[in-house]
């Protein structure tokens, strides 16, 4: 008589399932590979990769600048080339953690019960419940990135307070520095590739195992700017393409579950089976976004259904059809040139001749 409790058990299991959703039982979401424990660390090396690549970006510029007014602007190219963020600007991060419970009476879960009345006829039934419960839950955290940094400040070395704020434990020097400049005598390139691991006072983040994550953006942007907008004489200005914005995003999913089922077989019960399965998927996000000098106006012409330009080109030559050939009117596309950050002034001496 026992066993006729199984299809009551199961069907109780099922509206139990439904009950265990609910906004006064939550998961945290800092749990599985980035726990609450993880977090403040992960956010470290996420600030530090970032704020390492700004500086260094920005020190390119500098010297960008001024190898181009003394050498010119190939040679600027070959050994300064950068990405233009806009330092007045803020790039954005985001960490987001999420969390998926499962929970499950799965469809192998079935009651057959059969029953002879003696007459020659049977009657069999079959109950297979089913119920589900699946919580998501998610935290987010937003900081916004200045750009504006041109250098690194190195821990104190006699304050061990900071240390859990402070990225590095001292920074390398060039010598001599590039134009004889205070502004270029941190070598903060050299610090982005970890050229110095015992530097570091935070775990660098690794693209493919083989650049830190401040180099990569390095190289990316130094690849999008040289493609698109480092032309080598003032006519290439017509033709390019402003990067405005860069932004990346890191997805890294973990699932783990598990599948209990149970068997019984009787001559009244041909068949009882019980099937639960239960499962966790930890999603966590990162993303990031740097803005260069013409972003907004990207994110108008992309969102907005266009962008006023308030550097808009002069009207289109008109073809006099009657008049002989001449040469090309004195067309020049942009009324100003794009704005370029005000760094600190790199003074640029003029080589010495004999």
């Amino acid at each position: 008589m026992c066993v006729r409790v199984w299809p009551v058990l199961a069907l109780a299991g099922a509206v139990c399932l439904g009950s265990c959703a609910s906004p006064y039982f939550v998961h945290d979401p800092r749990t599985l590979i980035v726990d609450r424990q993880e977090v403040p660390r992960l956010l470290k090396s996420l600030r530090c990769e970032l704020i390492t690549f700004v500086a260094a970006n920005n020190q390119r510029n500098m010297m960008f600048q001024a190898e181009a007014k003394l050498n010119g602007i190939e040679s600027a190219i070959k050994k300064y080339s950068y990405y233009e963020i806009d330092w007045k600007q803020f790039g954005a991060l985001e960490l987001s953690l999420q969390v998926q419970d499962n929970l499950g009476l799965q469809s192998g879960t079935q009651f057959d019960w059969l029953r002879s009345d003696g007459n020659g006829h049977s009657h069999a039934w079959n109950i297979g419940p089913t119920g589900s419960d699946q919580n998501t839950y998610t935290a987010t955290w937003f900081f916004a990135i200045p750009q504006d940094a041109i250098t690194l400040r190195p821990a104190p070395a006699a304050d061990s307070s900071e240390q859990p704020f402070s990225c590095y434990r001292t920074i390398p020097k060039r010598e001599p520095p590039p134009f004889g400049s205070i502004y270029t005598e941190d070598d903060i390139d050299a610090l982005a590739r970890n050229d110095f691991p015992d530097y570091a006072l935070f775990k660098r983040v690794w693209v493919n195992n083989t650049l830190p994550l401040a180099a990569w953006l390095e190289e990316v942007g130094k690849s999008i700017s040289d493609s698109t907008l480092h032309g080598l004489n003032a006519q290439q200005k017509r033709d390019q393409i402003v990067p405005a914005q860069m932004q990346y995003q890191f997805n890294v999913v973990v699932t783990g579950g598990l599948d209990v089922k149970y068997d019984l077989t009787s001559p009244l019960w041909p068949a009882v089976a019980a099937e639960v399965s239960g499962s966790m998927q930890k999603t966590n996000t990162i993303t990031i976004v740097l803005n260069g000098i013409d972003s907004q106006t990207a994110y108008l012409a992309q969102f907005n259904g266009g962008a006023g330009n308030t550097e808009a080109p002069k009207a289109l030559p008109t073809i006099d059809v009657n008049a002989s050939a001449r040469g090309l009117p004195g067309y020049v596309g942009r009324r100003q040139r794009r704005g370029r950050p005000l760094w600190p002034y790199v003074v640029v001496m003029p080589p010495a001749h004999p």
